[in-house]
């Protein structure tokens, strides 16, 4: 049993080194691709209500539109959808992030934004409406 599982360590290793960053170029670029989605769950966005929403642990709630009202305008980001990659020709990687909006009724609006660094601040720099009950499936 110890000769077969000998080569197969070996070959494990071998491809765990291979799978590894190769250069700490590498790894400060995911250093700040990971500094990013953590700081895309608590930004600020605009374009989706008339002020702009700032999320907590990825969401946010609004007041409720009547004193007595349980309804209130929510948003979220769809964390299971995030693309990255450079935009803007930059040299540095900007996110692209999913966001759903509820006003408590039926329909689920979902928007697109991007988020990146700008003077060293991780921000929101664009954000569309995508649609109303937009199902992303890849």
């Amino acid at each position: 049993m110890t000769g077969k599982l000998l080569p197969c360590c070996i070959l494990t290793l071998a491809f765990l080194q291979a799978c590894s960053p190769q250069s700490s170029d590498t790894t400060v670029g995911l250093q700040q691709s990971m500094v990013l989605v953590d700081a895309v769950m608590n930004m600020a966005y605009s374009g989706i209500h008339d002020d702009e929403v700032t999320l907590t642990d990825g969401r946010w709630e609004g007041e409720p539109f009547s004193p007595a009202g349980a309804s209130r305008p929510t948003v979220g980001i769809i964390q299971d959808f995030m693309l990255e990659g450079d935009l803007d020709g930059d040299g540095t990687d900007e996110l692209v992030v999913f966001l759903w909006e509820s006003s408590g009724g039926s329909g689920t609006y979902v928007h697109v934004a991007v988020a990146g660094a700008r003077d060293g601040k991780n921000l929101n720099i664009a954000t569309a409406r995508v649609g109303d009950r937009v199902q992303l499936r890849s």
